[in-house]
């Protein structure tokens, strides 16, 4: 689908390009054919007066949308190149060279050029777009109300959570003033007159949100959620007070329970490096005893008043 052309024109001042649909017929509905316009504009005659040769580059990019990204002018400029030479003259210069050398007489063949016009771009040209898309005016306006709109669902969708959360908090509290602790309850932890207050708000804020706060604004619905809370706040802290007792308590026992196990296994390692101690000293000792006999038994053993035999009786 994406597509690039190169278009040339040939102008000496400003001009207009129209681009409409070919086949308007063809068209859903009743479409516009009319595709848009587009100004060229700094084209003039050059010194000769002659026409500017103008390089417009048209696109029609992935969705279909047609639009001249650039434009700009070239001139033509007379440049020599090399002439390309044809195999069987390039055959004969060949032979005709060999033959010179035979002689030597051998020279380079003289390199063949010609000249050519070719076009050097030299500057750009502005362009103007009218088309029917949406300007960048019109466009930030539709985003800035995209974007108000988005901001008023989160809004709706925030008020309906807080309405939620305050109908989930009256029934919660209601129940749990007559729940005992192991429930997670608060029923020992508030005085009768306590929990009448509290059932009394959960009642009346219960009224009020299937009445007057049916469509309230978040505002009010968080206002009353802190009503609440303020009311039985008092009973909430005492319940939060013994489970925060309760956490200490295991966390101290659990820390305790952890020393005493290092404190015997530290034990245990004690025990078994001095019975290891024990074990190599005595092994030592035993070594030593037995070196020490060995040596006795090598050592001669005399007969006890026995004369030694290069010894002469005295007369």
């Amino acid at each position: 689908m994406p597509s690039t052309k190169i278009l040339t024109f040939y102008r000496k001042q400003p001009f207009d390009l129209e681009a409409k649909y070919a086949k308007p017929d063809m068209l859903p509905g009743k479409m516009n054919p009319w595709i848009g316009r587009f100004s060229v504009k700094g084209v003039k005659a050059d010194s000769k007066d002659d026409f500017m040769i103008c390089k417009l580059k048209a696109r029609l990019n992935l969705h279909g949308v047609l639009n001249v990204e650039q434009g700009y002018y070239v001139e033509e400029q007379e440049v020599e190149e090399p002439v390309p030479e044809k195999e069987g003259e390039k055959n004969a210069d060949a032979m005709e060279t060999d033959d010179k050398a035979a002689n030597g007489e051998a020279k380079p063949p003289a390199q063949k050029t010609r000249k050519v016009k070719k076009q050097v771009r030299k500057g750009d040209l502005p362009i103007s777009s009218g088309t029917a898309s949406l300007t960048d005016e019109i466009k930030n306006q539709y985003a800035e109300q995209e974007g108000q709109m988005i901001g008023q669902d989160k809004l709706v969708a925030d008020t309906e959570e807080r309405k939620n959360e305050l109908e989930s908090e009256i029934y919660s509290t209601r129940n749990k003033v007559d729940e005992p602790y192991e429930s997670n309850g608060y029923a020992e932890f508030c005085s009768e007159e306590e929990k009448a207050t509290i059932k009394d708000k959960c009642e009346k804020l219960e009224d009020w949100i299937y009445d007057d706060g049916d469509d309230a604004t978040k505002a009010q619905y968080v206002a009353k959620l802190e009503e609440l809370r303020a009311t039985a706040g008092p009973v909430v802290q005492r319940f939060n007070d013994k489970r925060m007792e309760e956490e200490e308590a295991r966390r101290k026992a659990a820390e305790e329970a952890a020393a005493a196990k290092r404190a015997q296994e530290e034990a245990a390692k004690q025990a078994a490096d001095e019975q290891r101690a024990a074990a190599e000293a005595a092994k030592k000792l035993q070594e030593q005893n037995a070196s020490k006999d060995e040596e006795m038994k090598d050592a001669p053993a005399d007969a006890e008043g026995e004369k030694p035999a290069n010894v002469e009786e005295a007369s």
